[in-house]
């Protein structure tokens, strides 16, 4: 057998020539922008104070009725300030504290690996050292500017603001102006733009100095500096950072009322919502968790272009925008949790409340209020969060949401709820599309889950990290992490990178029948097509409507003898093997399984953390048959 080629050799493959020219091109302008910044040849331009008083921003400008927030609400804003104020963040599940040296704050720190990111120039590749630099990045992002705003909102003392403007010199003093982690990545440098105007926002402009001004303008004008020297490269790569990277270039246009460049972000936003927002709603990244943070970006703007004294038509975004939350209310589950198909980094623009990352309440509450369209609809809570501090009212409700199928055809996406669980199956390109090279997308073609509000009784395993542990990040990213099969052994589509998945991985001939007896599910894909076999795999999913009762028939013809294995990943880590029967948190059983091994798996959910879960492996049966060559395999899910 011969070696296989090197990942890089695929990588260069898959990109064509256009594609190597754009990036050549970057890494070009990566070292003029380096020289230009190290030789200080162009210095970020300061922008002036004139103006901020007519700024309408994004928050509510009326006086809060804080009788709407509870005592708990009250004491879990002042004590996340407060522990802010000390370097205390919750982050990826747990507390973690970034130290002081002498008196400044040091937010390039692992508090997990105990390690200093070092301090190289933001244009060189990222220094990799035995740390995750979700911790970093997080912290620097500054959520905790707007948890200031909120103290400062509730108390009026002037603390909260000296200490956000204490946190931005830490920051500035700690790493020179375009060297260090925090000074790198876009998405990173709009998120803190938009937490900047938010502490201005939402603290109220005339309650800061002239002095207290000049600083803030000072740190704004450096990020949005560095933001414009550092936007993804347009390629088949782009995600979910050039939507925040433009996203964050806007609302800081409006702040400094520069309308050449409002016109000129929102015409390369739209250029690449057409590219990224399929039709039926959906991003074409191949992650559900990563949909909100798509949608906290586009909303803010257009509740910020709405407030500002600006005549630009912005309906062709509203309309997009709109949609996506239409989508989003549909294909989020019980109580709006966001089943967790893909990648996930706990991502949001604000950070405001308890609301758990998984779940999108808060999110549909406000866009349903912004767009006034009761096609949004939610889960109704008492929990005060985003939408209280955005609109300055109450939590309003919505009418039940629509359990019945909804098929997103160009996401490949279905979506219904089977008696009391919430049912996704995924039948659409890996990631960034149908030609993309893979994104936050995972091996998961043709995949069936099966949620119980947040539990997975058969699921994904989650993303756990993206640079700290590679053998794990392509596990996670892998076929046999989710529920579908292999053949011979190789994946879906080659795995080549953190972020690369080749597109072998063609969706085909997906059709839907229901009736007042069952649902009828049939998936097709061109995932070993390289094996040159003949490979030709059809899934069927029959959802018996009377009773309850789910039958998986998978049936995998070729030319040649292949060797089939199917996988189901559960968050039951006690699952009981009893012949060939597998039962799942007592309560749910998987029959007629064939050679039937469980392993423990380690998985991951809503935070970065690993957990143990089970994986199930089973092999199928064999025929021979007009010349052709069949593995068969067929699963009952039933109530035990």
């Amino acid at each position: 057998m011969s070696k296989p080629l090197p990942r890089f050799f695929y990588v260069i493959l898959s990109l064509g020539p256009s594609v190597i020219f754009l990036k050549i091109n970057h890494k070009i302008k990566n070292y003029c922008n380096f020289l230009f910044i190290k030789f200080g040849i162009f210095k970020p331009y300061i922008f002036p104070l004139t103006n901020l008083q007519k700024f309408r921003g994004i928050f509510y400008q009326g006086s809060y009725d804080f009788s709407k927030l509870s005592n708990q609400d009250r004491v879990s804003i002042l004590s996340k300030a407060s522990k802010a104020a000390e370097g205390i963040f919750f982050i990826n599940n747990e507390t973690v504290q970034f130290p002081l040296i002498g008196n400044k704050r040091i937010l390039s720190y692992d508090p997990i690996g105990k390690q200093i990111w070092k301090s190289g120039s933001i244009f060189n590749p990222i220094n990799f050292i035995d740390a995750d630099i979700r911790y970093p990045w997080e912290a620097s992002r500054f959520h905790h500017l707007l948890w200031y705003a909120q103290s400062y909102n509730l108390t009026g003392d002037d603390k909260w603001i000296n200490q956000g403007l204490k946190d931005i010199r830490d920051f500035i003093e700690e790493d020179p102006l375009g060297y260090g982690i925090n000074w790198r990545d876009g998405l990173q440098l709009s998120i803190r733009i938009f937490s900047v105007i938010g502490f201005l926002d939402l603290s109220g402009v005339s309650n800061f100095n002239k002095i207290q001004l000049k600083e803030l303008m000072e740190f704004f004008s450096k990020n949005f500096y560095l933001l414009e020297k550092q936007i993804s490269p347009r390629s088949d790569f782009r995600n979910n950072h050039s939507i925040g990277e433009f996203s964050g270039l806007i609302l800081g246009s409006l702040l400094v009322e520069d309308e050449l460049k409002l016109k000129k972000y929102l015409s390369l936003l739209r250029k690449e919502l057409e590219i990224q927002i399929y039709d039926d709603g959906i991003p074409y990244e191949g992650s559900l968790p990563y949909i909100v943070f798509d949608l906290d970006f586009l909303i803010f703007i257009i509740i910020a272009l709405n407030k500002s004294n600006y005549d630009i038509d912005i309906s062709w975004l509203e309309e997009l925008t709109k949609n996506s939350y239409i989508a989003l209310s549909k294909v989020s589950g019980n109580r709006d949790f966001i089943i967790p198909l893909g990648d996930g980094d706990e991502g949001r623009v604000f950070k405001l409340g308890e609301q758990d990352y998984l779940r999108c309440s808060q999110e549909l509450m406000l866009a349903r209020e912004i767009f006034q369209e009761d096609k949004i609809k939610f889960s109704n809570q008492s929990e005060v969060g985003l939408y209280f501090w955005i609109t300055g009212k109450e939590n309003c409700l919505s009418p039940e949401k629509d359990s019945g199928l909804h098929f997103f055809q160009d996401s490949g996406l279905i979506k219904f709820k089977y008696f009391d669980l919430d049912i996704l199956i995924d039948n659409g390109p890996t990631g960034l599309g149908e030609k993309g090279i893979g994104g936050h997308g995972h091996n998961d073609t043709s995949s069936l889950f099966i949620y119980d509000d947040d539990l997975g009784i058969l699921c994904d395993c989650g993303w756990y990290t993206y640079y700290l542990n590679d053998s794990t990040r392509y596990e996670l990213q892998s076929t046999r992490s989710h529920n579908t099969i292999k053949v011979d052994g190789i994946e879906q589509s080659r795995i080549i990178g953190r972020f690369s998945i080749l597109n072998d991985c063609e969706p085909r001939n997906q059709t839907i029948f229901e009736d007042n007896i069952s649902i009828k599910i049939n998936l097709s894909h061109s995932g070993f097509k390289r094996l040159k076999k003949g490979v030709e795999i059809t899934r069927q999913i029959d959802f018996n409507k009377k009773k309850f009762n789910i039958l998986i028939t998978d049936i995998v013809s070729s030319t040649k003898s292949v060797e089939v294995q199917g996988f189901f990943n559960t968050e039951d880590h006690q699952a009981i093997k009893e012949g060939n029967n597998i039962t799942l948190f007592n309560k749910y059983k998987l029959t007629n399984l064939s050679e039937t091994r469980i392993s423990e798996k380690k998985m991951s959910k809503k935070n970065g953390q690993l957990f143990s879960g089970s994986n199930i492996s089973y092999a199928f049966t064999k025929q021979y048959k007009n010349e052709k060559f069949y593995a068969l395999s067929e699963t009952q899910i039933i109530k035990s």
